[in-house]
């Protein structure tokens, strides 16, 4: 017994070296890719994953430009650790993608094992998994981290759930298994699905019980559920998601829902295109009725086989649980809950089909171990090596779409050769155009994108943000006008409309686009801090000043806003309050020469001539061309008693910015020499 036992683990330890080497061999390509995709707004340039304490930051919403982060704080704890351990060691983050994939890898094998009791099934559903192309997204690209955390939860919520029926410490591994699915759900929404595979589970169990004892095992994991959308109901959603018209129905919807099926088959079967998200398509046609076709064919195998054997559906049921809350992110608007549960959806992703190919994985490998025990030697022979064929030739073509993911600008250039229907795509190639400075050909990509498309809006921002930057003011505002027509809650086309009518001198206009941002979207500080400068200008300083408040109040340490207070409660005769918001505004950012300017102007008008002097010359010396930062010295000086000095700053305004008339008047004053 114990020889057997010493025989199997070390066969074990083989088979799970084995499957390590061949995710390692996979991807270790993304080792030298660089941060792109979303990567800059919630890993480059968010500051929150910069801390871990205090822990309540966790429960917000973690950066800026992603939402989504805060409503998924498990996935933002993990990328708080990885920059705690890594920096910006962009090698640390990939080291982590892989480890977890490699967790799931090991995870599904053991569940395969344990659900299936075959070796050779679990091995050929975990090998699959390990090199299956449609996981490159969620590995390589740091987006895909809510997936594979949620992955891993899931695994370990089922692998504890069947240790609970059996052994000495069921009690713990029951309450293993609700921490587990705690911690999917807070990983991402998707983990929901966990719920559905907990019938899976109890209908593999040997030793059935009543159901009452069924319905107490499962309470707990609905407390979590119930917990879970709680707390989802008072997170902020963002701006609500947009979708086509042909969805603003139940038939749009279904039709949606086929479409997307279809796409995860192909994406499981045929892996061949590369592409990060697909434009949505026409409300019928070819891919509709494959998908119809192939969701009641799926339906009725998995019926087909709980009825035969409840553990050979569980791959399937698997498969089709995970796929129910990215099809059912289609129906959100049907049930009032458009913005508000975020579920993904309405465009099919290779990183979300990351849980529901566990199924999918399982299902195939119970399938490869069943043909071999039906055939001979030499058919176990032929389909041994059709299999290791098989992984060879998945393992090069998930390898070869690594790179791809190298850059912002190898992800755009190759999405349209392989999507080229899909405007998104071009979208985001002219994006990656506009940051190299190629205006001309970015500009021809977002209209691209919008002929494919002439529902979507986003290409219109773009376009009209790159006419601004170009003085085609007309143009730029017709191209916003668009965007909001298309989507009247679009927060970004509110947003730089607002920035145009603001250069443009039309402020009460821009007050109101500005005041639509905070409206849709509370959190938008720079709305909120433009919202307050444009009430300023306007008059309604009270008003300004409030909005400052506010946008300190959410960020503390945001510069702008105290200086901008400063400057208005100077404008109202606070000038104790005035100063005080300088000093912090130069605290938090001493290089600031403006902030040390203005406060020298407000201690020059309390007669504090020193402190004035003080901040003056510091602000000359962080901007040695500082033209006014001279002027005001220079009469600082003057009014000590300092006119040599005086003179000298004076000279050196003129030398920076030449205007006759000024320095006429100056030099008479100061009864300098012409």
């Amino acid at each position: 017994m114990a020889k057997s036992r010493e025989g199997k683990g070390i066969r074990n330890l083989w088979i799970f070296g084995l499957l390590a080497l061949l995710c390692v061999l996979v991807f270790w390509p993304m080792f030298r890719n660089g941060f792109v995709w979303d990567d800059t707004w919630f890993i480059v340039k968010n500051p929150a994953i910069r801390r871990l304490s205090p822990p309540a930051w966790l429960l917000g919403c973690p950066g800026p430009g992603a939402p989504w982060l805060g409503m998924r704080p498990v996935t933002a704890l993990f990328f708080a650790l990885d920059y705690a351990i890594w920096r910006d060691n962009i090698w640390g983050f990939h080291l982590t993608n892989l480890l977890l994939h490699l967790i799931c890898t090991l995870g599904i094998f053991w569940l395969a094992e344990m659900v299936f009791k075959k070796k050779d099934a679990a091995f050929a559903a975990a090998a699959l998994f390990a090199v299956h192309p449609g996981h490159g997204e969620a590995v390589v690209a740091f987006i895909g981290r809510s997936d594979l955390l949620a992955t891993t939860f899931l695994l370990l919520a089922s692998l504890f759930y069947l240790l609970s029926f059996q052994g000495r410490q069921k009690l713990l591994c029951y309450g293993l298994s609700v921490a587990s699915f705690l911690l999917g759900c807070f990983s991402k929404e998707t983990a929901l699905a966990f719920f559905g595979i907990l019938l899976l589970l109890e209908g593999i169990r040997e030793r059935k019980g009543s159901w009452g004892r069924a319905l107490l095992r499962v309470t707990p994991f609905l407390v979590v559920v119930l917990l879970y959308a709680v707390y989802r109901l008072h997170t902020p959603p963002g701006p609500p998601n947009t979708g086509h018209p042909w969805l603003n129905g139940p038939v749009g919807v279904l039709a949606a829902i086929l479409w997307d099926f279809a796409e995860y088959l192909r994406l499981f079967l045929l892996p061949t295109l590369f592409y990060v998200d697909l434009p949505a398509r026409a409300p019928f046609g070819i891919e509709t009725i494959l998908g119809g076709v192939g969701l009641i064919l799926c339906l009725g195998a998995f019926v087909v086989l709980w009825k035969r054997s409840h553990r050979q559906a569980f791959g399937l049921g698997w498969f089709l649980l995970g796929l129910a809350p990215l099809l059912l992110g289609w129906a959100l608007p049907l049930v009032g809950l458009k913005g508000l549960g975020k579920l993904p959806g309405p465009l099919p992703a290779e990183r979300w089909f990351y849980l529901p190919s566990v199924g999918a994985c399982l299902a195939v490998g119970l399938a490869f171990a069943i043909i071999r025990e039906k055939v001979g030697h030499v058919g176990r022979t032929a389909l041994a090596m059709a299999g290791v064929v098989a992984v060879i030739l998945l393992a090069w073509r998930e390898n070869s779409l690594v790179p791809v993911w190298r850059t912002d600008e190898s992800v755009a250039l190759a999405t349209p050769v392989t999507s080229s229907n899909a405007p998104f795509t071009y979208n985001y190639l002219g994006n990656v155009l506009l940051v190299k400075g190629e205006e001309t050909q970015a500009i021809a990509a977002f209209r691209r994108a919008s002929e494919l498309d002439p529902n979507y809006p986003q290409p219109h921002v773009n376009l009209g943000v790159i006419l601004r930057q170009q003085g085609r003011q007309t143009e730029a505002e017709e191209e916003y006008r668009e965007a909001l027509r298309l989507n009247p809650n679009g927060a970004e086309a509110h947003y730089n409309l607002g920035v145009l009518l603001g250069i443009q001198g039309k402020t009460e206009e821009a007050i109101a686009e500005y005041r639509k941002v905070v409206l849709l979207n509370p959190g938008n500080l720079l709305a909120r801090y433009n919202l307050g400068g444009e009430l300023c200008k306007e008059g309604k300083v009270e008003e300004g000043i409030g909005e400052f408040r506010e946008v300190i109040r959410l960020k503390p340490d945001y510069v702008l806003a105290h200086y901008a207070m400063g400057i208005s409660l100077g404008q109202e005769g606070k000038q104790d309050e005035a100063i005080s918001e300088y000093r912090e505004a130069v605290r938090l950012k001493p290089d600031f020469a403006e902030a040390h300017n203005s406060l020298g102007l407000t201690l020059y008008k309390q007669g504090h001539l020193a402190e004035a002097i003080a901040s003056y010359r510091e602000a000359i010396r962080l901007k040695p061309d500082y033209c006014e930062a001279f002027e005001n010295l220079a009469k600082a000086l003057d009014s000590l008693g300092s006119r040599k000095e005086a003179r000298e700053f004076w000279l050196r305004a003129e030398k920076v910015e030449k205007r006759p008339e000024w320095i006429k008047q100056i030099k008479y004053r100061l009864a300098l020499p012409d």
